[in-house]
């Protein structure tokens, strides 16, 4: 894929920026403390977390905002007042946020 439009553009859009802006978001580094546990539920015996406003059950992938862009992560575990998350294959507990 191009970086830039300098590298190449698609052919079937050529005034697209979306091959450049997946490029963008791929390498995008998180920030840790822009990622913080809103809250813990339980709906119908299923535990999930909120996650700068996004819901995850275990093993859930998904992509949270964050200053620095979206972040692609997934829920390993949820413990008490706290989930287990990894992103690019490195984990890391976040505590739940009681502010």
């Amino acid at each position: 894929m191009p970086a830039s439009p300098r590298e190449g553009r698609d052919p079937f859009f050529p005034e697209s920026p979306r091959p450049y802006e997946e490029a963008v978001t791929s390498t995008n580094r998180a920030d840790a403390s822009a990622i913080a546990v809103k809250g813990i539920s339980v709906e119908h015996g299923q535990t999930m977390v909120i996650i700068n406003n996004h819901t995850f059950a275990i093993g859930d992938v998904g992509d949270v905002r964050t200053p620095g862009g979206a972040v692609h992560l997934r829920l390993v575990e949820i413990r008490a007042g706290a989930a287990v998350i990894e992103i690019n294959g490195a984990r890391r507990e976040l505590r739940l946020d009681n502010k």
